[in-house]
Order: C-alpha cells, then sequence, then structure tokens
C-alpha cells in the first residue's frame, strides 16, 4: 500500500496511509509522522469496519442466527456503525445507554432505526452492560458486548493489523519506530499490537489514554473531555499483570511492569512530599522531547 503525501489523493482508497507534512511542521517533530484514515464508512468513523467485522465473525462462529435480534450497550460511534450494520444484514438492534445521554444522540439514533433501552444514569456504562446482558438472556437475543468480546481485537489482527504491515514493511524492515493508538476498548492497540509483534519487535506500540483516566497508567481515574476514548476499563490491553498489548510472551523482558506509566500514557510525576498536585484542565497534553519522533502512527 503506498503512502500519500495529501489527503486528496486518498479519495479512492479505502484506508490509505497519508503523510503528515503540515503537521509535523507546525510542531518542529523531526523525522516522519503518518496517519492510518480509516473513516471512510457510511459514518465517517473506524468503528464502521468493526461493527461489520463483528457481525460477519458472530456468523462464522454460528453465534449470531439470520434475523436475531442484536442488543449493545453502547451510545457514540459504536453505536451508529453497528446500527447500520445491523439492520443491513437483517437484524433489529437494540442499545441500551445510561437515561441520562444527550438527547440528541438519542433521537439521531432512533432515527437510523435502532430501539433504545434506558438504565439508570447512576449505573454508568457497567450498569448499561449488565442490563443488555440479563435482557438479552431472557429473550434470546445476541448481546454483541464489544468492549469485553474478542471478536474485536480478532478483527483488527485479521484486517487493521496486516494493512498496517504491509504498508510499513520496506524490504523486510519497518518504516516506522512506533505506532500510537488512542485506546477505548482496547481492541485496535491489542490486534495490531499483536500482528506487528508477530512480524518484527523493532516497533514500538504506545497505547494513549487520557490524562485524567489513567486505568493503563495506574494512576489517577475520572472523568475527561475525549470523546470514543478512555473507557475506564481494562480487558483486552492487558491479558497479564505488567503485559501490555501486541508484547507476546517471548518477549517478556521488553515488558516491566511500568510499561503503561513509562510508554503508554502522559507521564504523571508524582509530588514531593508536602508539595500540593496542581490540577490540570480537561484534554490536558504534556509534550515530551525526550524520544525522537521518526515515523509514527496515529489512528
Amino acid at each position: 500500500m503506498p503512502i500519500y503525501s495529501n489527503f486528496y489523493q486518498t479519495l479512492t482508497t479505502a484506508c490509505p496511509i497519508v503523510e503528515l507534512r503540515g503537521y509535523a511542521a507546525a510542531c518542529g517533530l523531526k523525522g516522519h509522522l503518518y496517519a492510518y484514515l480509516d473513516f471512510n464508512g457510511p459514518t465517517g468513523t473506524a468503528r464502521d469496519g468493526l461493527a461489520e467485522g463483528m457481525l460477519a465473525l458472530a456468523i462464522e462462529k454460528k453465534q449470531l442466527a439470520p434475523g436475531q435480534p442484536i442488543i449493545e450497550a453502547a451510545s457514540g460511534p459504536f453505536a451508529t456503525a453497528l446500527t447500520l450494520a445491523s439492520l443491513t444484514a437483517g437484524h433489529p438492534i437494540v442499545l441500551v445507554m445510561p437515561e441520562d445521554a444527550p438527547a440528541l444522540r438519542q433521537e439521531y439514533l432512533l432515527r437510523l432505526g435502532a430501539q433504545i433501552r434506558h438504565s439508570p444514569a447512576r449505573s454508568g456504562l457497567a450498569g448499561a452492560r449488565a442490563l443488555a446482558a440479563q435482557t438479552a438472556a431472557a429473550n434470546g437475543w445476541y448481546y454483541m458486548n464489544w468492549l469485553a468480546n474478542d471478536d474485536n481485537p480478532e478483527y483488527h489482527r485479521r484486517v487493521t493489523g496486516p494493512a498496517i504491515v504491509q504498508s510499513i514493511a520496506r524490504q523486510n524492515k519497518s518504516l516506522v519506530d512506533a505506532i500510537t493508538i488512542g485506546v477505548g476498548s482496547a481492541g485496535t492497540v491489542t490486534g495490531v499490537g499483536e500482528t506487528v509483534k508477530a512480524w518484527t519487535n523493532d516497533v514500538r506500540i504506545v497505547a494513549v489514554e487520557p490524562y485524567e483516566n489513567q486505568v493503563l497508567g495506574g494512576g489517577l481515574t475520572g472523568p475527561h473531555g475525549i470523546p470514543d476514548i478512555g473507557y475506564g476499563i481494562i480487558r483486552f490491553c492487558c491479558g497479564q499483570p505488567g503485559r501490555p498489548a501486541g508484547c507476546p510472551a517471548g518477549a517478556a523482558h521488553r515488558c516491566h511492569p511500568r510499561f503503561g506509566q513509562r510508554r503508554c500514557c502522559p507521564a504523571r510525576r508524582r509530588p514531593a512530599a508536602g508539595q500540593l498536585q496542581q490540577p490540570r484542565g480537561t484534554g490536558h497534553f504534556q509534550r515530551t522531547c525526550q524520544h525522537r519522533v521518526s515515523g509514527c502512527f496515529y489512528q
């Protein structure tokens, strides 16, 4: 797969890779910065392929029967993508979300054809997931459970990971030093990480989470203002203690228990004794100058 010099050359390509020359120059970054553009689906997000892929995998495993209703605890981009994919495939879709989910988002999903059931607002995402599981068991529906279903990283093992490896491979060597992926469900960073690490150990896999919600890094957790990442759960990314996604068992020496704090999220320096930690605003970003950027994907 070629790497394009500007966005306009990608309009006829499914998931192109573009060099971000302008962004790198504006930020004073040395080396090369590339982006994997996965937004050419009907909703304009990377969730389109994931929703269709997880449906295909469920059918492949004979877990989803023709016309069987699907239920999922979601209200964001994945809910939109799953609604379109499910109805196109002939499956009624029921979405479970807290009762305080944004009204405009609920109206949009209803217009697309989804049914909505509400869980108590105080229960948050955990309450929505519990209600979805109970409803599926009571009615014989298929609960996709995308945040904890291995079909999520499996899609990226089969599709996203191989596409990226094919793009960055140059004479059996990698064009980039690191691949950076925002962590929501951790399916992308797991599937891509495992695929890349199976090919080479010369590429660093970097998981990014909000500064205010450092679940992988073991720091403070809480609400943040970045959509579609930082769900506050660890499902795929840390299958074993101290072992991040994409780090096979044979490379345990590369997986320090503090990997997440040192590499997977913005470093948060602990205050000295008697010193108060200054509060950080939503979306705080720390610039790190110790590492040379030389070819880094972001998805």
